[in-house]
């Protein structure tokens, strides 16, 4: 398995999380001027953990820095575990506890966006996302791995059942703006936002496994532990790695 990738940077989270808060106070604003939204938390939404920007992941870091260190490495363990497992299974995301969001205030556009997007954009989307699967597909079989059809052929279903307090007022017009505006704002964190886009692909769980482990080492476990559970049914290596994690975010404050 050849692997060729930049190490980005050591990143420095006190520093950042200082600095960003201009930043982070106008990501807020652009959330704010998103409708208030009521579900009957079915947790469909819950069911993958979304893209976002770096000032996103950001942000969710340093709500995460005013945790109780237990609880901080608990999510950690639970995020490197996505990263680590999610080619052999369909996992919740890492912040859902029980049917609550542990960063609820500070959740990611991808979050509040959904349900709001009309049917059209959703379908395009998944469409987008299937050429994506199939990539995958056949990246893994290039090397000698077939991965579960359940794994490929999942998709998050569309939701119907989100109201809003502005029904009628929100268009996808609006939230492509609204997220424009948040990758504007996360421009302004470079190097660190081009980073996380061409490194870890504006993937958390691939950041901080890659944070936790280092980059190659985190591609090459992912390789391994997907290996071992496809074929052998072993989940010895991701107990053995999840073993080693640290709360490294502690140790950057």
């Amino acid at each position: 398995m050849v692997l060729i990738m930049n190490e980005p940077p050591q990143i420095p989270f006190k520093e950042l999380v200082l600095t960003s808060a201009p930043l982070r106070r106008e990501l807020n604003k652009v959330y704010e001027q998103l409708p208030v939204i009521r579900c009957d938390r079915q947790v469909n939404c819950c069911s993958l953990l979304p893209e976002m920007t770096f000032l996103e992941a950001l942000h969710a870091m340093s709500t995460m820095f005013s945790w109780p260190s237990s609880d901080r490495i608990t999510t950690i363990k639970k995020i490197i575990r996505y990263f680590l497992c999610n080619a052999v299974e369909i996992s919740s995301c890492p912040f859902l506890q029980g049917q609550d969001c542990l960063i609820y205030p500070d959740r990611f556009f991808g979050c509040r966006a959904y349900g709001l997007w009309s049917r059209k954009y959703y379908r395009d989307f998944a469409d987008k996302n299937r050429q994506g699967k199939l990539f995958l597909k056949q990246h893994w079989e290039k090397l000698g791995i077939s991965l579960p059809e359940e794994v490929l052929s999942f998709e998050v279903p569309y939701c119907s059942r989100v109201e809003s307090d502005i029904p009628g007022i929100i268009t996808d017009a609006l939230l492509s703006a609204a997220a424009d505006r948040i990758e504007k704002l996360s421009g302004d964190l470079e190097p660190w936002d081009r980073d996380f886009r061409e490194n870890y692909f504006s993937d958390l769980s691939f950041f901080l496994t890659g944070l936790q482990f280092g980059t190659q080492e985190a591609v090459r476990l992912k390789y391994f532990v997907t290996r071992d559970i496809i074929l052998n049914q072993d989940r010895t290596r991701l107990d053995q790695a999840l073993s080693r994690v640290i709360d490294f975010i502690q140790e950057n404050r």
